[in-house]
């Protein structure tokens, strides 16, 4: 009957480092990103429009690391600011009339 031997798994620091290394450059090829918070006014219905990199429109406010979307009645945004690329978490909140931020929950926050 085969005996069953187990061996002690042991992992060098050379292997953890260069592991480190690799999720650091897939992290960087991948476009990890801060994420957006996007402000809509609390009335408006209907479709977003925003149109990046359009000379001589405003650029986006920050804040902090992230971009503040701040979507006007209408719905169509222009901004001279890059699109984003890449994987960041994006915030969307119902802004009412006294600046009150209320955040709108997606599918993915469960």
């Amino acid at each position: 009957m085969p005996r069953s031997t187990k061996l002690p798994i042991t992992i060098n620091n050379r292997f953890l480092a260069c592991l480190r290394v690799a999720v650091i450059a897939t992290s960087a090829s991948c476009g990890i990103r801060a994420g957006n918070v996007t402000l809509i006014p609390v009335a408006f219905e209907g479709w977003v429009v925003i149109r990046y990199q359009v000379p001589g429109a405003p650029s986006l406010d920050r804040e902090g690391a992230r971009t503040m979307v701040k979507v006007p009645a209408s719905g169509s945004l222009s901004t001279s600011s890059d699109s984003p690329y890449g994987y960041g978490i994006d915030e969307y909140y119902l802004v009412g009339t006294d600046g009150e931020r209320v955040r709108i929950q997606g599918e993915a926050d469960g």
